[in-house]
């Protein structure tokens, strides 16, 4: 907000007003005055549309810059003991979320440190580094060995580095792997072919072990045999015998 308005050249709004020079006259100091009025009237509206409706009842009885700013300072940077103890908590038990992207992880610990210098608590670049490491899933327990050993320094800087180009990499793979696996499952490896020959090999040699009920011959079944017209004959006849059944062999054997 202080970069917005010192680029709408309004951030003289939020200085305390201090006495005009007495070397001016009745004219000039009013219109210093006018000019201050509508300096404060444009960064007052310029902090109200900047703000959302929460925000908005918390400051509804601000009427200039400068006090709506100072109220914003109360609310939002209050240098309490609960909320120190709050964001050190947040920060030494920051974890990455179940689902949650690498890169608005890393986005929400920026904005957590950021947090923690605004009410005058600051850590170590290192320590930074070990929360972010620490912080993320189990199958990151390889990436962070690489990085904490064979170093002589950790940054948050480098680490920060290695987990966008990981990131990077995984986006890669995640792209190119269905292509490569529709063009391995489009080629039939030598491997298969040589099964599926096998395969059919296997099917003529079971062919040629199969046995004829009828006659007992191996080479065809019993709806190819040649004795078949002799078989319905006899099946027709008055002598044929009970314990025979329609396919040609007794039942006592088939048990």
């Amino acid at each position: 907000m202080k970069a917005l308005l010192g680029n709408l050249g309004l951030k003289s709004a939020l200085e305390e007003e201090g006495k005009l020079p007495e070397t001016l006259s009745a004219e000039q100091k009013q219109e210093r005055l006018k000019q201050k009025e509508e300096i404060d009237e444009k960064a007052y509206n310029t902090l109200i549309l900047s703000l959302g409706d929460k925000v908005l009842r918390e400051v509804s009885k601000m009427t200039t810059a400068l006090s709506l700013w100072n109220r914003l300072e109360t609310l939002y940077l209050t240098k309490t003991l609960s909320t120190w103890l709050f964001l050190k908590t947040r920060f030494f038990s920051f974890r990455m979320g179940e689902g949650q992207k690498l890169h608005d992880h890393i986005d929400d610990f920026t904005k957590l440190c950021l947090d923690l210098e605004n009410i005058d608590i600051k850590y170590d670049d290192e320590d930074k580094a070990l929360v972010l490491l620490h912080s993320l899933p189990k199958n990151y327990e390889t990436f962070v060995d690489i990085l904490k050993h064979g170093r002589e320094n950790l940054s948050l800087d480098d680490v920060i580095g290695a987990l966008n180009s990981k990131e990077l990499q995984q986006k890669v793979e995640v792209n190119s792997f269905p292509g490569d696996a529709l063009a391995a499952g489009s080629r039939p490896e030598k491997g298969d072919q040589r099964n599926r020959g096998r395969g059919r090999s296997k099917s003529k040699n079971s062919r040629r072990s199969v046995r004829c009920f009828l006659c007992h011959e191996e080479g065809h079944i019993k709806k190819n045999c040649p004795n078949k017209k002799k078989e319905s004959q006899e099946k027709t006849s008055p002598e044929c015998s009970s314990t025979m059944c329609g396919f040609g062999y007794e039942s006592a054997d088939v048990l």
